[in-house]
C-alpha cells in the first residue's frame, strides 16, 4: 500500500510491504507527491504531484523501474485521484479550483475525454466506486454541511443520501458503506445496489479512528474486508505512523 513519507513541505510515495515491514521510495520529485489510487491489478498507480504550483495527475508502473506518465494538468486547477474502477477503464478524480472541488470521471482507453459526474453547482468530491462498477459513494456540501451520497456510474444523475458524514468507503461485498461523521467516528451504512434502485439502510456508529484530521487520507480498507488502516493520532508516545485494525467487520450486528 502507498503512504505519504518525507516530512512537509515535501511528501512523498512509499511502497510498504506490511508482512516484512519494509519501506520502498516510489517518488522522490522535489514537489508533493500524495494521493496514491491503485489499479485493480496492483501494478500501477495513479496519484498527485505538485508541479508548477498545482496537483497534476501522473501514472507510475510499479514494477517497471520508475517511469511515470503525466495524466492531467491545468494552469488553474489541482487534481486529485480517487478511485480507480474495478474494469481498469475509468478513473473518479477531483478537480479544486478557487477552493471548489468537482468530481469528475476520465475514461483510461478510447477517447480519453473528462467528463463531469454528479453535475451541481455544489461541491462534491471524495468519490469512490462500489465493488461491481455500478455506482459511486461520494461527498457533497449540497445540503449545507457535508454528506454522504451514492450515485449511478456513468449516469450519475439520480442519487441517494446516506448519511451526514464524508470519507466514504465500501465493504468489498458492496453491501455497506463505511463514512466518517462528527470528530471522526466511523459509521457503516448497511446498503443494496444489486436492482436498478439503490436501497439505504441502518447506520451504525462503530468506533472513534482517533485519526488525524486530513481529507485525503484518513483511513482505507483492506481489499479483503477484513482491516482498517488509519492514520492515527500519536497518544502514548509512540511513532508508529499507522494504526492497523484486525477483524473490524465483527464490531458490526448484521
Amino acid at each position: 500500500m502507498s503512504v505519504a513519507g518525507t516530512s512537509p513541505p515535501t511528501r512523498d510515495l512509499w511502497l510498504i510491504d506490511v508482512a516484512r515491514a519494509l519501506r520502498t521510495r516510489v517518488t522522490s520529485d522535489p514537489g508533493d507527491d500524495v494521493s496514491p489510487v491503485w489499479s485493480p491489478d496492483s501494478r500501477r498507480i495513479i496519484y498527485a504531484s505538485r508541479r508548477n504550483g498545482r496537483f497534476a495527475m501522473f501514472e507510475k508502473d510499479i514494477d517497471d523501474g520508475g517511469r511515470e506518465q503525466l495524466i492531467l494538468a491545468n494552469a488553474t486547477a489541482d487534481y486529485t485521484p480517487t478511485s480507480w474502477s474495478p474494469d481498469a477503464r475509468h478513473l473518479l478524480y477531483s478537480t479544486t479550483t478557487s477552493g471548489v472541488s468537482q468530481l469528475w470521471t476520465l475514461p483510461l482507453d478510447g477517447d480519453r475525454r473528462p467528463r463531469r459526474f454528479a453535475q451541481s453547482q455544489f461541491a462534491a468530491f471524495n468519490g469512490r466506486f462500489s465493488p461491481d462498477g455500478r455506482w459511486v459513494a461520494y461527498v457533497s456540501t449540497e445540503s449545507g454541511g457535508s454528506d454522504v451520497y451514492v450515485a449511478p456510474f456513468p449516469e450519475g444523475a439520480a442519487k441517494w443520501q446516506i448519511a451526514a458524514g464524508g470519507s466514504p468507503r465500501w465493504h468489498r461485498d458492496g453491501r455497506s458503506i463505511l463514512f466518517t461523521g462528527m470528530f471522526l467516528t466511523l459509521f457503516s451504512a448497511d446498503v443494496d445496489g444489486r436492482g436498478t434502485e439503490f436501497a439505504v439502510g441502518d447506520v451504525r456508529r462503530l468506533f472513534d479512528l482517533r485519526a488525524r484530521i486530513e481529507q485525503r487520507s484518513t483511513y482505507d480498507v483492506s481489499a479483503d474486508g477484513e482491516r482498517l488502516l488509519v492514520n492515527s493520532v500519536d497518544v502514548g508516545g509512540s511513532h508508529e505512523p499507522v494504526t492497523l485494525l484486525v477483524n473490524w467487520p465483527a464490531t458490526i450486528k448484521r
